[in-house]
C-alpha cells in the first residue's frame, strides 16, 4: 500500500531502480498496473520503457495530451472512468511515465482514486526529475490557478533513468534549469556557483551529479515538513510569481514551460529581497543577464502588471488577502513566510519585464 505519513519516498536510477521496479512488479504485490503517458513519451519513451524493464505483464495504458492542459478535472475524470471500467481495485498500481505534468496529475488521481492507490513516478523531463517527481505535491489547475485542486500523497518510489533528457529538445531541456538555479540559491551556495560558472557548457560533465544534488536538497527539507508548513516553504522560491505567470499564459492559451517560469519569477522575488532584505544587487543583476540570455522570455510587457497582481492574491500561500512568499537573502540562505506589500511586488514584475 502507498505511504501516507513518510513522505521520504524512495529514489532509484538506472539499471538498479529498473531491476527494483521489476521484482516489484512480479512479486504479485499488485491486482491491476496502468501507465500514464503523455503523447511525448508514448512516441519518444514508451518503448525504450518496457525494453529496460524486461517483464511480460498486461499494462492498461492511458494517454493524454502533453503538457499543462492535462491537469484539468475533465481529464482526471478520464483517468478516473479508466481505472474504473478496467475494475482498478485498491491493490492498483499507477506508473506515470512523464514530466511533471504527468505526475501531478496521475499522483492527484492515485490519490483520490478509491481513497488511495499506490503510483511509481518515472520522471522523463529534466525538470520533473530534479523536483517534480520527488515529494508528494499532486494537483490539477482549476479556474485558471495553477495546481489549486492537490494532495499531498507521495509515490511509493521515483526511478530516474537520465538517458531520456536526450529527448528533450533545447528549450525543455534548458527550461529545467529554472529549478535547478532554485536549489542553489536558495539552498546551496556552492551549487550555484557551479551552476552559473557552467551553464549552459560543460553539462555533460556536471549533470547528473546537478540532478542528485538537487533531490538531496528537496529530500533533507520534505522530510522535516511533509505538509509545507515550515522550511518546505522555501521550494516554492519563485513560485508566486511564477504561478502568476503560467496562469496568465494558460488563460492567453500561450506557452510558457514552469521552469521558464520559476526562472523568471526568481528575478522579480530577488528585486523583492534586494529590497528588503540587502540581497547582492550585483548578484541580482548577473542572475538576471543568466536568465535573459538563455532562458525565453515570458510573452507580458509593464501593462500586465496588475493581471499578475490578481493572479498573485488568489495564490495558496496568500492568506487573509495578505500575500506572503519566501526569501533568498543571499545564496543559501532564505526567510520564509514574509509579508510582502503588492506595491513592491509590481516594482519586483517591473524589474522583472525591463
Amino acid at each position: 500500500m502507498p505511504r501516507r505519513s513518510n513522505f521520504d519516498s524512495l529514489i532509484l536510477k538506472g539499471d538498479e531502480g529498473y531491476a527494483y521496479l521489476s521484482e516489484k512488479l512480479t512479486s504479485g504485490e499488485y491486482s491491476e498496473l496502468f501507465l500514464l503517458m503523455d503523447t511525448n513519451t508514448l512516441d519518444y519513451c514508451r518503448d525504450d520503457f518496457f525494453y529496460k524493464l524486461n517483464v511480460d505483464l498486461p499494462f492498461h495504458e492511458i494517454e493524454v495530451e502533453p503538457g499543462e492542459q492535462c491537469k484539468t478535472i475533465e481529464i482526471a475524470t478520464h483517468l478516473w472512468s479508466e481505472l474504473a471500467e478496467n475494475q482498478a481495485d485498491r491493490k492498483s498500481l499507477l506508473i506515470n511515465l512523464g514530466g511533471g505534468s504527468v505526475s501531478d496529475l496521475g499522483g492527484f488521481v492515485a490519490s483520490t482514486y478509491k481513497r488511495g492507490i499506490p503510483y511509481i513516478n518515472v520522471p522523463t523531463t529534466l525538470l520533473s526529475m530534479v523536483d517534480a517527481a520527488y515529494g508528494g505535491k499532486t494537483g490539477i489547475d482549476f479556474g485558471g490557478i495553477k495546481n489549486l485542486i492537490g494532495t499531498f500523497y507521495p509515490p511509493q518510489f521515483i526511478l530516474i533513468d537520465p538517458e531520456y533528457t536526450a529527448t528533450l529538445d533545447e528549450r525543455q531541456f534548458t527550461s529545467a534549469f529554472g529549478e535547478i538555479f532554485k536549489y542553489g540559491l536558495a539552498l546551496d551556495a556552492q551549487l550555484w556557483e557551479e551552476v552559473k560558472s557552467n551553464f549552459p557548457h560543460e553539462l555533460d560533465t556536471h549533470l547528473e551529479d546537478w540532478v542528485e544534488r538537487c533531490l538531496k536538497l528537496k529530500q533533507s527539507i520534505v522530510v522535516n515538513d511533509p505538509l509545507d508548513q515550515g522550511e518546505r516553504q522555501i521550494l516554492n522560491a519563485g513560485h508566486t510569481i511564477g504561478h502568476a505567470m503560467e496562469a496568465f499564459h494558460l488563460d492567453k492559451q500561450d506557452e510558457i514551460y514552469h521552469g521558464e517560469a520559476i526562472a523568471w519569477g526568481l528575478i522579480a522575488e530577488l528585486f523583492i529581497s534586494y529590497r528588503l532584505k540587502n540581497f547582492d544587487l550585483n548578484e541580482l543583476e548577473n542572475f538576471k543577464k543568466l536568465v535573459l540570455k538563455y532562458i525565453q522570455r515570458p510573452s507580458l510587457n509593464t501593462g500586465d502588471v496588475e493581471i499578475l497582481l490578481d493572479y498573485i492574491y488568489m495564490d495558496k500561500k496568500t492568506l487573509n488577502s495578505i500575500i506572503y512568499m519566501p526569501l533568498i537573502t543571499a545564496p543559501g540562505r532564505y526567510e520564509i513566510q514574509q509579508q510582502i506589500d503588492p506595491e513592491l511586488i509590481s516594482e519586483g514584475l517591473i524589474y522583472m519585464l525591463s
